[in-house]
């Protein structure tokens, strides 16, 4: 019988693979402290968590310590119906029980053998191993992830522990910000966006300042020449955090979002405006109305938002056009930029690993049958341009 065990018995990785994992880190932050939709940012926890520590799937629960109970509310590469169907009491779940009171990273190396789960959610999902990590918000569990390998055996080391322990603290402000957001754009709790805004400076100030600790210690131990290359990566990424923070505080100090792609398109494009002072315009093709499917109108929304934050970070950009139309049942809309990007070079680092935000939005996208795609403009710059399968909207 393998029992369950916390993380840190582990053996460390290698220098360089803690590097890049700590970079991958500093990007997962970015895409989730950008964004305040609370499907969206689920979305992304749960897929990041995957890409961040190499594993098949997730699924995340919310957690009430006054009734030691946690609610299914998201999952990647599950049936998220059957993970939102899931409440269970933590101290007849022995692994996420471990995870709450340790508050640290939990693995159960044969999740049936040591008792570590229920028997029935053993044979409904196909377990095998099985990892679970605490989110941590204001000194307190709000809930967890458990991780999975598709069924098949794997382990963690004691960096991949490291590395969960700060996602789970990541993902629960990340996930609180969200909540918070939504109700005070409903209107219910409009005087907690400054509130948010301090939380959610003075804890990403705490993240990116102890990445840049971590990246001094590393440079201190006289890492190859090639590892030296990646942690400056790091600094620089950690450099970024600041004006991450001024972008995100400037954010939540702005009018709630509006209902509906078109409205919500404009208010997104007059933050851009005045944190950046560039131009930046939305054309909509005649005969174009907005009643379009909630879910589809957020995942567009979120898009140009995750482009516009490359583009205000990365593009050295003076004007942004985004344009919307209707192709044969297709939502094409298009965000077009007069920087310095180069299409290969957005798409080959998507494919080895980076841009994380972009690479999320397309498999998204492909989910529902739509895509994503990076093209360069003649006159410089480039084009990003997403489809969507959709039913004709028709003029109000």
């Amino acid at each position: 019988m393998a029992p369950s065990r916390s993380l840190d018995e582990r053996d460390d990785g290698g220098l360089d693979g803690w590097i890049g994992q700590l970079a991958a880190l500093l990007e997962i932050s970015e895409a989730l402290l950008s964004t305040r939709e609370l499907p969206v940012v689920l979305q992304l926890i749960a897929s990041s968590v995957c890409h961040l520590v190499g594993v098949r799937r997730s699924a995340i629960f919310t957690y009430e310590a006054a009734s030691d109970t946690f609610q299914g509310i998201a999952a990647h590469e599950l049936d998220a119906a059957a993970i939102q169907a899931i409440s269970e009491r933590a101290a007849d779940v022995r692994l996420a029980h471990l995870a709450i009171e340790s508050r640290k990273p939990q693995l159960s190396e044969d999740a049936a053998a040591d008792g570590a789960v229920p028997r029935r959610y053993v044979r409904q999902f196909g377990l095998h191993a099985l990892g679970c990590a605490p989110l941590i918000a204001k000194d307190q569990v709000v809930g967890v992830i458990f991780l999975d390998h598709g069924g098949r055996p794997f382990q963690f080391t004691t960096q991949q522990e490291r590395l969960l322990q700060a996602f789970g603290n990541l993902a629960a402000i990340a996930l609180e910000n969200a909540r918070l957001s939504a109700a005070a754009e409903a209107g219910a709790v409009l005087r907690d966006r400054a509130r948010i805004a301090q939380e959610l400076h003075d804890n990403v100030a705490q993240i990116f300042f102890s990445i840049g600790l971590e990246a001094k210690t590393l440079l201190a131990g006289r890492p190859s020449t090639v590892a030296r290359r990646r942690v400056a990566r790091i600094q620089n990424l950690a450099g970024q955090g600041g004006t991450e923070i001024r972008n995100a505080i400037f954010a939540l100090s702005s009018p709630p979002k509006p209902n509906g792609l078109l409205p919500s398109l404009e208010h997104l494009l007059q933050e851009y405006r005045a944190s950046t002072a560039n131009r930046a315009r939305l054309t909509v093709s005649e005969g174009f109305a907005s009643s379009l499917p909630a879910e589809i109108a957020e995942l567009l929304y979120a898009a140009v938002r995750e482009v516009l934050q490359n583009v205000r970070k990365h593009a050295e950009a003076t004007a942004v056009a985004v344009s919307v139309r209707m192709q044969d049942g297709t939502l094409v809309l298009a965000v077009q930029d007069d920087g310095r990007g180069v299409a290969a070079q957005i798409e080959d680092a998507s494919a080895r690993g980076a841009g994380f935000g972009l690479r999320s939005l397309r498999e998204q996208l492909a989910a529902r049958g739509g895509s994503l795609a990076v093209s360069d403009n003649p006159e410089g710059g480039i084009t990003v341009t997403f489809r969507v399968l959709c039913e004709e909207p028709t003029v109000d």
